[in-house]
């Protein structure tokens, strides 16, 4: 990790640098940032080329969040839970239960590219 020459054992005993530190070295952060980058490459695309337009959407943005909450959702979670649920009813999924959650082999997360392949090697 990369510290300034001066001030580095200052800058060592800090709480925040600590707690960067412990989470740029996670395994956790590693799954977190992939499972976004799977995101921004698969789901966001049409949501975000569709609000890109100079047109007035706003009458389409509850059901078009909902509908983008529900496709994620459905990367890790038994489609019986997500159905056709919107608003309050999709924000209450627990998706933290086990019996809520795909099967291992099932879960879409992302695939590991050449960028995720350099983090593992730490």
């Amino acid at each position: 990790m990369f510290l300034p020459d001066n001030n580095k054992s200052q800058i060592e005993k800090n709480e925040r640098y600590e707690r960067i530190k412990l989470t740029l070295t996670s395994y956790v952060i590693k799954i977190r940032l992939q499972f976004v980058l799977f995101l921004c490459e698969t789901i966001f695309d049409r949501f975000l080329t569709l609000f890109q337009q100079e047109a007035p959407l706003i009458h389409i943005l509850y059901p078009e969040l909902s509908s983008l909450y529900r496709l994620i959702l459905s990367q890790f979670v038994v489609h019986n839970y997500v159905g056709d649920k919107s608003g309050v009813d999709l924000l209450n999924v627990d998706f933290k239960l086990n019996e809520k959650q795909l099967n291992y082999k099932c879960i879409r997360i992302g695939i590991i590219n050449s960028i995720l392949k350099y983090f593992f090697l730490f």
